[in-house]
């Protein structure tokens, strides 16, 4: 997929990645208008970039893919604004003289964080089950009604399969929260 492609199909105002960004970005408007992401524009342009460099060659269902890159990339990006502003606070002027406040815009050092992001999940994936992959790879890859067919495939309940996401959902996020990301 071309940058052009990108951009028109899924970033330009009007289409789904724009506003998915745009309702995450007024839902915490409070927390990015302190921040240089004073407008959802800021942030659409930031989570495009870090999109630009995705090897498109072997994602199945790439509309779905760029869906939940976005929310993972708004939801990083969220965790630094709010990082950045503790900071911030503990280390007021008052106290302490200026603190340099790194910026979170499109910078070398976010590529690393995403790729960082993306080893600390394949880590995760590579220490569960067969059926645990497989269910984070269809929470990536699917929307969530194929957790029917999935279940049918492997001969299991759903509120099983339901039951086993939930938990792997929820022991990601620990690790996750572990190494700094997601604060809240």
């Amino acid at each position: 997929m071309t940058p052009k492609k990108l951009f028109e199909d899924f970033f330009s105002e009007g289409r789904s990645a724009f506003k998915i960004i745009s309702l995450f970005f007024y839902t915490n408007k409070n927390v990015f208008e302190k921040s240089e992401f004073d407008q959802p524009d800021d942030l659409v342009h930031h989570v495009y970039n870090s999109l630009l460099n995705t090897s498109w060659e072997n994602i199945r269902i790439i509309e779905n893919y760029i869906h939940r890159s976005v929310k993972i990339q708004c939801w990083t990006v969220l965790s630094r604004v709010k990082k950045r502003s503790l900071l911030h606070e503990r280390f007021s002027e008052e106290e302490y003289g200026s603190v340099p406040i790194k910026s979170a815009v499109a910078s070398p050092s976010d590529e690393y964080d995403g790729n960082e992001l993306f080893s600390i999940i394949h880590d995760f994936k590579k220490n569960q089950t067969e059926l645990d992959q497989e269910l984070l790879n269809l929470l990536i890859d699917d929307p969530e009604d194929s957790l029917i067919y999935f279940a049918a495939q492997k001969k299991q309940n759903v509120n099983a399969i339901r039951t086993r996401l939930h938990r792997i959902r929820k022991a990601l996020a620990v690790v996750l929260h572990e190494r700094g990301y997601f604060l809240k």
